[in-house]
């Protein structure tokens, strides 16, 4: 991970009724795409990089 920046994976699949989005770096990836549940389908793979201030936006709100 770049200072400031996460590099990595977003997953994208479907559980029940919902969209699930899930941010995992390589290593992370790797091992749960082998032990992933097999009802899991349809798996959307980006390679990302973002700006980690985007997974904190919002936080001083609460």
């Amino acid at each position: 991970m770049s200072r400031g920046k996460f590099e990595g994976y977003k997953v994208s699949f479907k559980i029940g009724s919902y969209n699930t989005y899930v941010y995992m770096k390589p290593e992370y990836y790797e091992q749960w795409k082998f032990k992933r549940d097999s009802r899991i389908k349809d798996v959307l793979v980006e390679e990302v990089e973002i700006r980690l201030s985007y997974f904190l936006k919002g936080l001083d709100k609460q």
